[in-house]
């Protein structure tokens, strides 16, 4: 009966350690390089609430990117600028490994934002347009009047 226990023990850790290896999304150019984020500390805020910070660290977490602070820096940046955020200065990206040796290395991120004010979508308005109407044109444009401005919905047209 020991034996089993062990056995088992000893499978759910070989397990653990194969699922901690794995990647949610697979961001790095090199496959045998990068890190893979396992959690993701926001410091410096102000304004934003602690749902849409649980957000953006939920849609990192569990990837694998290549590392390199810079480009951390700015997929931190667009997921402040989606929640309307523009103006927001990501200050500094620090890594800490658990296993340096790991490929993709697990690491912890830290990063520091100035995420300054949420924007809205003001007037509207299109010049130089015949075709379609201007109630057509805003019909189809992703961002209404009064909305959060989001920088992935103005990037997608």
């Amino acid at each position: 009966m020991r034996s089993q226990w062990v056995r088992m023990l000893v499978g759910l850790v070989f397990l653990s350690g194969w699922m901690q290896g794995q990647c949610v999304k697979d961001n790095r150019e090199n496959k045998k390089a990068g890190i893979l984020l396992t959690d993701f500390t926001v410091t410096g805020t102000r304004a934003i609430s602690g749902t849409e910070l649980a957000e953006i660290t939920g849609n990192l977490v569990g990837q694998c990117f290549d590392e390199d602070s810079d480009e951390m820096g700015e997929r931190v940046r667009a997921q402040f600028q989606d929640r309307g955020y523009f103006a927001v200065e990501v200050k500094s990206v620090r890594f800490k490994a658990g296993d340096p040796l790991g490929i993709p290395k697990p690491v912890t991120m830290e990063v520091e934002v100035a995420e300054g004010l949420q924007f809205k979508v003001g007037e509207i308005t299109f010049a130089g347009y015949r075709a379609f109407s201007t109630e057509k044109l805003r019909q189809e444009f992703p961002l209404k009047v009064g909305a959060v401005f989001e920088r992935g919905k103005v990037a997608s047209r």
